[in-house]
């Protein structure tokens, strides 16, 4: 158990309900970002509301895995720890108070490397990170190089890497007296971290294969469904919603469509979640590194058509975002995430989910022929592990952190358990 993992100490006023009570130009602190139960995902840059982006389309999550997995690699053996948005870290002005009341800087990194796991706790963490890595795209480009550049300078992140997986360049940037300097690789291609000098990337390793891919490029949708929803609030939980009403929701608040019904996500997953399924993701990555069969991470809409198989955005009435999966047929893939059943998904248990990942996914994932279907739990230190036969799901395999995990499915995937949950 983690120390700090208590809850705030104060009870900071009445809930906000609805992003859309919320005064967009109004200067907010962590203590109000505790009252904010709607969980939609925004950060607080300076006091000021930043909403963060939709689930990542197709490149900016596979360039996210490779990271993931260079890193995991590399801090293996390293007591801190490496740790993926969606996660909370909190930055106190250098010369105030660390009071919720007095932090006005929440953000939510790509990735971060975190060498004092004392500060973290079910909140996530508190302090600039030693490393901190976004990977670019249209909409987050402007916060990532201006906005949040400035703010990582003065918050002391000693490294900060800006990755551009549509231009394939990545930029380092390390503090030097207070300021950032700036370096791209050198001339055979590999990006050297100065904080952690045996820290090494080949970038054309790092974007190969990701783009072009054979997948079915899909860049709008073929319909105008009508007018966007702007806030959850506006929707009736006891309708039925298809991917074509989905696709039209702005509001940004991560939700799941399971057979037509509204599902809302959890907050950000705590440290130990990610800690999970970061570690989960290096072995299977590395493990499907040069393989046909990739590995994808949540955020990331996985649309299940129905029995008849029609893929019409109308006639989609679950959208799922798993923490991982496997994917072997890359013509499932499109620029708004994948269309049918991956071969094996993994979910992570955290209070706030158990009943629908063990449940209504289970369920779910069984109806739509997912192969195989891993439940970790980071709490009893389990993975319970089934095998779809004859279309119904066989009695779960159960590993503890004493055992090997080997796939039913790829049987040369195989790692102990002791290495996932540390």
């Amino acid at each position: 158990m983690r120390p700090g993992n208590e809850k705030p100490l104060e009870a900071y006023a009445s809930e906000t309900l609805s992003l859309d009570q919320l005064g967009i130009s109004k200067h907010y602190s962590y203590a109000d970002y505790l009252r904010w139960p709607f969980k939609e995902q925004v950060e607080l840059i300076r006091g000021i509301i930043q909403k963060t982006n939709l689930p990542a389309p197709y490149i900016h999550q596979e360039t996210s895995a490779r990271l993931i997995r260079e890193l995991e690699a590399y801090f293996e053996h390293w007591e801190g720890e490496v740790l993926f948005a969606p996660f909370h870290v909190r930055l106190p002005d250098p010369e105030g108070s660390a009071e919720d009341a007095s932090i006005f800087n929440v953000i939510q990194p790509d990735l971060c490397v975190i060498s004092d796991p004392a500060k973290i706790n079910d909140h996530g963490y508190t302090g600039a990170p030693d490393l901190i890595i976004e990977v670019l795209s249209q909409e987050s480009a402007y916060k990532e190089m201006g906005l949040k550049f400035h703010l990582y300078e003065e918050h002391g992140v000693k490294e900060y890497w800006l990755v551009d997986p549509l231009e394939e360049m990545v930029d380092v940037y390390t503090l030097k007296n207070g300021r950032y300097t700036g370096a791209r690789p050198s001339a055979d291609d590999e990006v050297c971290s100065v904080r952690f000098p045996g820290l090494k990337l080949n970038v054309k390793e790092l974007f190969k294969g990701i783009r072009p891919f054979s997948g079915n490029i899909v860049h709008e949708p073929a319909l105008a469904y009508g007018p966007d929803i702007t806030s959850l609030e506006q929707l009736d939980f006891s309708k039925l919603y298809s991917y074509a009403d989905y696709f039209r929701w702005k509001f940004e608040e991560r939700v799941e469509l399971i057979k037509g019904f509204i599902h809302k996500m959890s907050p950000a997953p705590s440290p130990k979640h990610q800690i999970v399924s970061g570690n989960l993701l290096c072995h299977i990555h590395t493990h499907f590194k040069h393989k046909a069969c990739q590995a994808l991470i949540a955020p990331l809409d996985v649309r299940l058509p129905d029995s008849k198989k029609k893929t019409d955005d109308s006639a989609i009435y679950t959208v799922v975002q798993p923490d991982l999966c496997i994917l072997c047929d890359s013509s499932k893939i499109d620029e708004r995430g994948v269309v049918g059943a991956p071969d094996l998904i993994i979910e992570v248990l955290s209070p706030h989910n158990s009943k629908k990942d063990t449940h209504l996914k289970f369920d779910l994932y069984e109806e739509n022929g997912v192969k195989e279907y891993w439940i970790a739990d980071p709490l009893l230190k389990t993975i319970r592990l089934y095998t779809l036969h004859d279309r119904k799901y066989t009695d779960p395999d159960t590993f503890t952190e004493e055992d090997e995990i080997r796939s039913v499915l790829f049987p040369e995937l195989k790692f102990h358990l002791g290495e996932v949950f540390v």
